[in-house]
Formats: C-alpha cells, structure tokens, sequence
C-alpha cells in the first residue's frame, strides 16, 4: 500500500507473523537461559525444559506466557 504523503510502500505485517516472531524469539531466549543453566550445572531435565517448549509455542502474548508459567511454578512449590 503507498502512502502519498511520503511517497513510500508501507509494510503491514499480519498478526501471523508477529505471533510467530514473538514465538520464535521466546524459544529461542529459553534454550539460551537453559544452557547457560547447563553452564552453572542448573539442569531442570529435559522432560521440564520439553514441556515448558511446548507450552512456549502457543499462540500468546509473552506477558500471558509469564503468568502462565510462574502460576505453575507457584503450585508446584507450594505443595512441597
């Protein structure tokens, strides 16, 4: 689509793409963060870190992802 006051195409990237960005860079920040774990001899196993993946590849927003995660993580601790 050209914008006539700047005489320029404009780019309008769809929802699609986005979330698949923001899904990718999440993936991406967590197997960082969990080889930097390996680094310090942190290893939450393979199983957790596969499931935390898996639950990463959905299709929301990284605030909803956080929420998500530390309300698992919150139940987990609080019943041991």
């Amino acid at each position: 689509m050209k914008n006539p006051e700047f005489g320029a195409y404009l780019t309008v990237k769809s929802p699609e793409k986005n979330m698949q960005n923001c899904i990718n860079t999440r993936l991406a920040t967590l197997r960082e963060a969990h080889a930097n774990c390996l680094i310090e001899s942190m290893d939450m196993g393979a199983d957790t870190l596969a499931a935390m993946l898996e639950r990463a590849s959905a299709p929301i927003s990284n605030e909803e992802f956080v929420q998500r995660e530390h309300a698992l993580w919150l139940a987990k601790w609080q019943r041991t």
